[in-house]
């Protein structure tokens, strides 16, 4: 990773962008976010990890649809973080990292998360080595189809923060149940959210 790519990152390092922070978590950060940019920003609460295990919850903060119309009009605070809201669940990881193409080789570490309100869908934090390569990715996924077979489209945002809440650990009813792995491979109840994947500087959660 570059100096230039973990800069980019106010107020925290690349490493811990992903992982619960108490100062995340502060009510300062939740007044400075709707002080100063309620009107281009919007909250999705979320939920990651094992349920059966451990589950962190947090609030995603995301540019509004309308405040990057256009290429020429990306927003100026903007990070090399992105979240690509309502992946539908049959769409499995592989099938993920195929449709990125080669803009894989960019992206430093990927978050899969559940999204309130959202049945049947997931959706992907991403984080890129650079700004020049969440630009483009942008560019070239916002509003394309998953496949020449889906309906559903790519909603990419930019992420302006991501703020942890806090976890839940679940007491386990069984060592035996706590081995168990779901049959089905986009199962986001299972082993989807235990998964950790390294890939040359690529890492998947």
């Amino acid at each position: 990773m570059s100096e230039a790519s973990a800069s980019t990152v106010a107020g925290a390092s690349p490493e811990d962008l992903f992982h619960p922070s108490t100062a995340m978590a502060s009510g300062d950060l939740e007044e400075e976010l709707s002080s100063s940019s309620s009107n281009i920003t919007q909250a999705f609460p979320f939920s990651s990890g094992n349920p059966r295990i451990e589950e962190t919850r947090g609030i995603m903060h995301l540019y509004r649809d309308d405040v990057a119309s256009s290429s020429s009009e990306l927003p100026v605070e903007r990070k090399p973080l992105l979240c690509v809201l309502a992946v539908p669940n049959h769409m499995t990881y592989s099938d993920f990292c195929q449709f990125c193409g080669s803009f894989i080789q960019h992206i430093l570490e990927m978050r899969i998360v559940r999204t309130e309100g959202m049945e049947d869908l997931y959706s992907i934090l991403i984080r890129f080595d650079d700004q020049g390569s969440a630009d483009a990715f942008y560019r070239h996924f916002k509003g394309r189809r998953f496949s020449s077979l889906e309906v559903e489209t790519c909603r990419v945002l930019f992420t302006v923060d991501v703020q942890y809440t806090g976890s839940i650990e679940h007491a386990h009813s069984s060592p035996a149940s706590s081995m168990e792995q779901p049959s089905c491979p986009v199962c986001l109840e299972g082993i989807w959210h235990t998964l950790q994947m390294d890939f040359g500087d690529q890492k998947v959660h």
